[in-house]
Protein backbone atom coordinates (compact mmCIF):
# COMPACT_ATOMS: atom_id res chain seq x y z
CA UNK A 1 0.00 0.00 0.00
CA UNK A 2 1.83 2.80 -1.40
CA UNK A 3 0.52 6.80 -0.93
CA UNK A 4 2.80 9.53 -2.74
CA UNK A 5 3.15 12.01 -0.18
CA UNK A 6 4.08 15.38 -2.35
CA UNK A 7 6.30 17.93 0.67
CA UNK A 8 5.07 21.28 -0.37
CA UNK A 9 7.53 23.53 1.96
CA UNK A 10 11.29 22.76 2.09
CA UNK A 11 10.47 23.66 5.56
CA UNK A 12 8.20 20.49 6.20
CA UNK A 13 10.81 18.62 4.48
CA UNK A 14 13.60 19.76 7.15
CA UNK A 15 11.52 19.49 10.24
CA UNK A 16 11.01 15.23 9.74
CA UNK A 17 13.89 14.44 8.25
CA UNK A 18 15.30 16.24 11.74
CA UNK A 19 12.84 14.29 13.29
CA UNK A 20 13.69 10.96 12.15
CA UNK A 21 17.28 11.55 13.11
CA UNK A 22 16.69 11.93 16.40
CA UNK A 23 15.37 8.91 16.68
CA UNK A 24 17.37 6.10 17.71
CA UNK A 25 17.18 2.38 16.88
CA UNK A 26 16.23 -0.26 18.99
CA UNK A 27 18.52 -2.86 19.70
CA UNK A 28 17.02 -6.74 20.08
CA UNK A 29 19.70 -9.25 20.39
CA UNK A 30 16.60 -11.96 19.82
CA UNK A 31 13.07 -12.20 19.59
CA UNK A 32 11.72 -13.34 22.61
CA UNK A 33 9.78 -16.85 22.41
CA UNK A 34 6.56 -15.54 23.98
CA UNK A 35 4.37 -14.52 21.41
CA UNK A 36 4.27 -11.12 19.85
CA UNK A 37 4.07 -9.65 15.93
CA UNK A 38 6.52 -7.94 13.82
CA UNK A 39 5.04 -4.25 12.40
CA UNK A 40 5.49 -3.63 8.38
CA UNK A 41 6.34 0.23 8.53
CA UNK A 42 6.07 1.37 4.97
CA UNK A 43 7.49 4.56 5.51
CA UNK A 44 7.25 8.08 3.46
CA UNK A 45 7.41 7.63 0.06
CA UNK A 46 11.51 8.45 -1.40
CA UNK A 47 12.57 9.44 2.10
CA UNK A 48 13.91 6.41 3.13
CA UNK A 49 12.34 5.81 6.88
CA UNK A 50 10.59 2.46 6.11
CA UNK A 51 11.51 0.63 9.12
CA UNK A 52 10.69 -2.94 11.32
CA UNK A 53 8.73 -2.66 14.83
CA UNK A 54 8.37 -5.88 17.18
CA UNK A 55 5.87 -5.95 19.79
CA UNK A 56 6.10 -8.25 22.63
CA UNK A 57 2.38 -9.11 23.97
CA UNK A 58 3.35 -10.34 27.14
CA UNK A 59 5.30 -6.88 28.50
CA UNK A 60 2.75 -4.84 25.77
CA UNK A 61 6.02 -3.21 24.62
CA UNK A 62 7.22 -2.03 21.59
CA UNK A 63 10.60 -2.27 19.94
CA UNK A 64 10.95 -0.09 16.90
CA UNK A 65 13.65 0.32 13.98
CA UNK A 66 14.67 -3.02 15.04
CA UNK A 67 15.95 -4.29 11.61
CA UNK A 68 18.41 -1.02 11.71
CA UNK A 69 19.50 -1.70 15.45
CA UNK A 70 20.49 -5.50 14.69
CA UNK A 71 22.01 -4.91 11.24
CA UNK A 72 23.35 -1.41 11.46
CA UNK A 73 22.05 -0.13 8.04
CA UNK A 74 18.39 1.30 6.76
CA UNK A 75 15.85 -1.20 5.43
CA UNK A 76 15.05 0.79 2.53
CA UNK A 77 12.21 2.88 0.77
CA UNK A 78 9.05 1.51 0.76
CA UNK A 79 8.67 -1.85 2.73
CA UNK A 80 5.57 -3.40 1.92
CA UNK A 81 4.44 -6.71 3.01
CA UNK A 82 6.16 -9.44 5.06
CA UNK A 83 6.38 -13.06 4.83
CA UNK A 84 7.44 -15.17 7.75
CA UNK A 85 8.34 -18.91 6.19
CA UNK A 86 9.64 -21.23 9.18
CA UNK A 87 12.74 -19.25 10.65
CA UNK A 88 12.92 -16.68 7.83
CA UNK A 89 11.04 -13.25 7.23
CA UNK A 90 11.06 -12.23 3.82
CA UNK A 91 10.69 -8.82 3.10
CA UNK A 92 9.75 -7.06 -0.19
CA UNK A 93 11.23 -3.66 -0.14
CA UNK A 94 9.12 -1.83 -3.31
CA UNK A 95 12.08 0.79 -3.86
CA UNK A 96 14.67 -1.06 -3.50
CA UNK A 97 13.52 -3.77 -5.91
CA UNK A 98 14.96 -6.70 -3.57
CA UNK A 99 13.51 -8.67 -1.08
CA UNK A 100 15.48 -8.64 1.91
CA UNK A 101 15.69 -12.03 4.14
CA UNK A 102 16.36 -12.11 8.07
CA UNK A 103 16.98 -14.94 10.55
CA UNK A 104 13.51 -14.37 12.48
CA UNK A 105 14.74 -14.73 15.57
CA UNK A 106 17.59 -12.46 15.79
CA UNK A 107 16.74 -10.20 13.37
CA UNK A 108 19.96 -10.86 11.63
CA UNK A 109 20.26 -10.18 7.76
CA UNK A 110 20.41 -13.43 5.90
CA UNK A 111 20.33 -12.74 2.03
CA UNK A 112 18.89 -10.11 -0.27
CA UNK A 113 16.94 -11.59 -3.20
CA UNK A 114 17.74 -8.44 -5.98
CA UNK A 115 16.92 -8.83 -9.70
CA UNK A 116 12.95 -8.09 -8.96
CA UNK A 117 10.89 -4.62 -10.13
CA UNK A 118 9.12 -2.94 -6.98
CA UNK A 119 8.06 -5.97 -5.31
CA UNK A 120 5.07 -6.21 -3.92
CA UNK A 121 3.56 -9.47 -2.13
CA UNK A 122 4.60 -12.87 -1.58
CA UNK A 123 2.75 -16.43 -0.45
CA UNK A 124 5.03 -19.38 -0.39
CA UNK A 125 4.27 -22.85 -2.81
CA UNK A 126 5.90 -25.38 -0.42
CA UNK A 127 4.51 -28.38 -2.24
CA UNK A 128 6.34 -26.96 -5.22
CA UNK A 129 9.22 -25.53 -3.29
CA UNK A 130 8.30 -22.00 -5.15
CA UNK A 131 8.14 -18.32 -3.65
CA UNK A 132 5.85 -16.44 -5.63
CA UNK A 133 6.33 -12.57 -6.08
CA UNK A 134 4.28 -10.18 -7.41
CA UNK A 135 5.70 -7.29 -8.62
CA UNK A 136 5.49 -4.07 -10.90
CA UNK A 137 7.20 -4.88 -14.75
CA UNK A 138 6.53 -6.65 -17.41
CA UNK A 139 7.20 -9.72 -15.46
CA UNK A 140 4.65 -8.64 -12.87
CA UNK A 141 4.38 -12.71 -11.41
CA UNK A 142 7.58 -13.76 -10.81
CA UNK A 143 8.13 -17.45 -9.26
CA UNK A 144 11.91 -17.85 -7.31
CA UNK A 145 13.02 -21.23 -6.18
CA UNK A 146 12.66 -21.11 -2.43
CA UNK A 147 16.23 -22.88 -2.07
CA UNK A 148 18.14 -20.62 -4.02
CA UNK A 149 16.08 -17.62 -4.69
CA UNK A 150 16.35 -18.11 -8.38
CA UNK A 151 13.67 -16.96 -10.92
CA UNK A 152 12.06 -20.45 -12.54
CA UNK A 153 8.93 -18.67 -13.71
CA UNK A 154 8.16 -14.77 -15.11
CA UNK A 155 4.37 -14.34 -16.01
CA UNK A 156 2.96 -11.51 -17.85
CA UNK A 157 -0.53 -10.87 -16.64
CA UNK A 158 -2.79 -7.86 -18.04
CA UNK A 159 -1.71 -4.62 -16.62
CA UNK A 160 -3.43 -2.31 -18.88
CA UNK A 161 -6.30 -0.18 -17.85
CA UNK A 162 -9.46 -1.89 -19.12
CA UNK A 163 -10.16 1.06 -21.56
CA UNK A 164 -6.69 -0.23 -23.29
CA UNK A 165 -4.10 2.67 -21.44
CA UNK A 166 -0.89 1.22 -20.67
CA UNK A 167 -0.41 2.04 -16.83
CA UNK A 168 2.37 0.56 -14.57
CA UNK A 169 0.47 -0.88 -11.85
CA UNK A 170 1.83 -4.39 -11.75
CA UNK A 171 -0.10 -7.45 -9.66
CA UNK A 172 -0.70 -6.72 -5.88
CA UNK A 173 -1.81 -8.70 -3.41
CA UNK A 174 -1.82 -12.96 -4.39
CA UNK A 175 -3.58 -16.10 -2.31
CA UNK A 176 -2.27 -19.45 -2.92
CA UNK A 177 -4.92 -22.88 -3.38
CA UNK A 178 -4.89 -25.99 -4.60
CA UNK A 179 -1.82 -25.62 -6.96
CA UNK A 180 -3.95 -22.57 -8.02
CA UNK A 181 -2.87 -18.82 -7.47
CA UNK A 182 -5.32 -15.77 -7.50
CA UNK A 183 -3.52 -12.80 -8.15
CA UNK A 184 -4.80 -9.27 -8.34
CA UNK A 185 -4.22 -6.09 -9.70
CA UNK A 186 -4.95 -2.83 -8.46
CA UNK A 187 -5.73 -1.09 -11.62
CA UNK A 188 -7.79 -4.21 -13.88
CA UNK A 189 -11.31 -5.14 -12.58
CA UNK A 190 -10.15 -8.69 -12.51
CA UNK A 191 -8.49 -11.38 -10.10
CA UNK A 192 -6.23 -13.71 -12.59
CA UNK A 193 -5.74 -17.33 -11.89
CA UNK A 194 -2.53 -19.06 -12.43
CA UNK A 195 -1.34 -22.15 -12.53
CA UNK A 196 0.76 -23.05 -9.82
CA UNK A 197 2.60 -25.56 -11.36
CA UNK A 198 3.50 -24.40 -14.84
CA UNK A 199 2.89 -20.57 -14.50
CA UNK A 200 0.29 -20.42 -16.87
CA UNK A 201 -2.69 -17.93 -16.76
CA UNK A 202 -5.91 -19.90 -17.28
CA UNK A 203 -8.25 -17.75 -15.94
CA UNK A 204 -10.03 -14.46 -14.71
CA UNK A 205 -13.16 -13.33 -12.50
CA UNK A 206 -14.50 -9.82 -12.73
CA UNK A 207 -14.64 -7.88 -9.47
CA UNK A 208 -14.03 -3.95 -8.83
CA UNK A 209 -11.47 -1.18 -9.07
CA UNK A 210 -8.92 -1.10 -7.17
CA UNK A 211 -8.33 -4.48 -5.96
CA UNK A 212 -5.99 -4.56 -3.02
CA UNK A 213 -6.75 -7.55 -0.65
CA UNK A 214 -7.90 -10.73 -0.99
CA UNK A 215 -8.50 -13.82 1.60
CA UNK A 216 -9.49 -16.79 1.40
CA UNK A 217 -12.41 -17.94 4.25
CA UNK A 218 -14.61 -20.67 4.99
CA UNK A 219 -16.02 -23.41 2.17
CA UNK A 220 -13.32 -22.00 -0.24
CA UNK A 221 -14.91 -18.88 -0.93
CA UNK A 222 -12.31 -16.08 -1.86
CA UNK A 223 -13.14 -12.61 -0.72
CA UNK A 224 -11.86 -10.09 -2.69
CA UNK A 225 -11.84 -6.31 -1.23
CA UNK A 226 -11.89 -3.56 -3.98
CA UNK A 227 -11.71 0.57 -3.19
CA UNK A 228 -13.34 2.10 -6.37
CA UNK A 229 -12.05 4.03 -9.03
CA UNK A 230 -12.24 7.70 -8.45
CA UNK A 231 -11.75 8.85 -11.74
CA UNK A 232 -14.21 6.81 -13.50
CA UNK A 233 -16.97 6.94 -10.55
CA UNK A 234 -16.76 3.65 -9.62
CA UNK A 235 -17.20 2.83 -6.21
CA UNK A 236 -15.82 0.79 -4.11
CA UNK A 237 -16.84 -3.33 -4.31
CA UNK A 238 -16.55 -6.36 -1.98
CA UNK A 239 -17.34 -9.38 -3.37
CA UNK A 240 -17.18 -13.19 -2.83
CA UNK A 241 -16.14 -16.06 -5.43
CA UNK A 242 -16.36 -19.51 -5.30
CA UNK A 243 -12.63 -20.83 -6.71
CA UNK A 244 -14.01 -24.44 -7.21
CA UNK A 245 -16.01 -22.55 -10.25
CA UNK A 246 -13.74 -19.16 -10.52
CA UNK A 247 -17.54 -17.29 -10.50
CA UNK A 248 -18.76 -14.49 -7.89
CA UNK A 249 -21.24 -15.67 -5.96
CA UNK A 250 -22.21 -11.97 -4.95
CA UNK A 251 -20.91 -8.63 -4.43
CA UNK A 252 -21.95 -5.45 -2.31
CA UNK A 253 -21.02 -1.76 -3.49
CA UNK A 254 -20.31 1.27 -1.22
CA UNK A 255 -20.14 4.80 -2.27
CA UNK A 256 -18.79 6.40 0.66
CA UNK A 257 -16.02 4.83 1.79
CA UNK A 258 -13.29 2.17 0.00
CA UNK A 259 -12.57 -1.62 1.01
CA UNK A 260 -9.15 -2.22 1.46
CA UNK A 261 -7.43 -4.94 3.98
CA UNK A 262 -9.36 -7.94 4.47
CA UNK A 263 -8.18 -11.27 6.72
CA UNK A 264 -9.87 -14.26 7.97
CA UNK A 265 -10.02 -15.51 11.69
CA UNK A 266 -9.92 -19.31 12.09
CA UNK A 267 -10.57 -18.22 15.92
CA UNK A 268 -13.54 -15.82 15.55
CA UNK A 269 -15.00 -18.10 12.26
CA UNK A 270 -15.10 -14.06 10.96
CA UNK A 271 -13.74 -12.33 7.94
CA UNK A 272 -13.14 -8.31 8.83
CA UNK A 273 -12.86 -5.81 6.17
CA UNK A 274 -11.85 -2.18 6.63
CA UNK A 275 -14.31 -0.06 5.53
CA UNK A 276 -13.95 3.39 7.15
CA UNK A 277 -14.31 1.26 10.68
CA UNK A 278 -13.79 -2.29 10.97
CA UNK A 279 -16.56 -4.91 9.53
CA UNK A 280 -17.39 -8.76 10.40
CA UNK A 281 -19.09 -10.10 6.71
CA UNK A 282 -20.35 -13.20 6.14
CA UNK A 283 -22.87 -14.92 3.30
CA UNK A 284 -26.47 -15.83 4.38
CA UNK A 285 -28.48 -17.55 1.40
CA UNK A 286 -25.82 -16.64 -1.39
CA UNK A 287 -26.26 -13.15 -0.05
CA UNK A 288 -23.19 -10.80 1.55
CA UNK A 289 -24.28 -8.94 5.33
CA UNK A 290 -22.00 -7.07 7.17
CA UNK A 291 -22.06 -6.12 10.84
CA UNK A 292 -19.87 -2.83 12.38
CA UNK A 293 -17.21 -4.05 14.98
CA UNK A 294 -14.74 -1.05 15.28
CA UNK A 295 -16.19 2.62 15.06
CA UNK A 296 -13.96 4.78 12.13
CA UNK A 297 -11.69 7.17 14.69
CA UNK A 298 -10.93 10.60 13.90
CA UNK A 299 -8.55 9.44 10.99
CA UNK A 300 -8.47 6.55 8.80
CA UNK A 301 -7.22 2.79 9.55
CA UNK A 302 -4.24 1.89 7.60
CA UNK A 303 -3.86 -1.70 8.19
CA UNK A 304 -5.47 -4.59 9.56
CA UNK A 305 -5.18 -7.84 11.21
CA UNK A 306 -6.22 -10.62 13.63
CA UNK A 307 -4.53 -12.58 16.21
CA UNK A 308 -5.10 -16.04 15.38
CA UNK A 309 -4.41 -17.25 18.88
CA UNK A 310 -6.83 -15.01 20.79
CA UNK A 311 -8.84 -13.34 17.98
CA UNK A 312 -7.73 -10.21 18.90
CA UNK A 313 -8.33 -7.12 16.17
CA UNK A 314 -5.11 -5.46 15.59
CA UNK A 315 -5.25 -2.00 13.60
CA UNK A 316 -2.64 0.47 12.12
CA UNK A 317 -3.23 4.52 11.62
CA UNK A 318 -0.67 6.24 8.99
CA UNK A 319 -1.77 9.64 10.64
CA UNK A 320 -0.55 11.67 7.88
CA UNK A 321 2.47 9.90 6.99
CA UNK A 322 5.15 12.53 7.88
CA UNK A 323 5.13 11.12 12.13
CA UNK A 324 4.95 7.87 13.63
CA UNK A 325 1.78 6.37 13.31
CA UNK A 326 0.04 3.95 15.78
CA UNK A 327 -0.86 0.31 16.37
CA UNK A 328 -4.29 -0.07 17.95
CA UNK A 329 -4.77 -3.49 19.83
CA UNK A 330 -9.36 -4.30 20.18
CA UNK A 331 -10.86 -7.30 22.06
CA UNK A 332 -12.66 -9.65 19.23
CA UNK A 333 -15.84 -7.80 20.03
CA UNK A 334 -14.26 -4.62 19.21
CA UNK A 335 -13.26 -2.74 22.90
CA UNK A 336 -9.51 -0.93 22.72
CA UNK A 337 -7.34 -2.41 24.55
CA UNK A 338 -3.79 -1.03 24.13
CA UNK A 339 -2.03 1.84 21.88
CA UNK A 340 1.38 1.55 21.01
CA UNK A 341 3.48 4.56 18.43
CA UNK A 342 5.30 2.45 15.93
CA UNK A 343 7.49 3.58 12.49
CA UNK A 344 6.41 5.96 10.08
CA UNK A 345 3.15 4.21 7.56
CA UNK A 346 2.81 1.62 9.78
CA UNK A 347 0.69 -0.49 6.67
CA UNK A 348 0.39 -4.24 8.23
CA UNK A 349 1.03 -6.39 11.39
CA UNK A 350 2.65 -10.16 10.91
CA UNK A 351 2.01 -12.49 13.70
CA UNK A 352 4.96 -14.73 14.92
Amino acid sequence: MVRIITVITIFISIASCKKLEENKPDVVERVAEAEGAFVVNEGTFGWNNASLSYIQFETSTISNQVFEGKNQKPLGDVFQSMLIYKELGFMAIDQADAIKVIDINTLTESAIITGLSSPRYMVVDEVNGVLWVTQYSEANLVGLNLNTYEKVFEVDLPDYDIAGIPIRSGSDELVLWNNKLFVSNFRRPFVYQVNAINGVLEDSVRVGYGVHSMVIGNDDMLWVASSGDFNKNTPAQLTCINMETNTAVDSTINTSAGYSNIVFSAKNESIYVLNSGVKEVWLMNNKIEESIVVQANNGSFYGLNVNPNNGEIWLTNALDFQQQGEVYQYSATGDLLNTYIAGYAPNALVFY
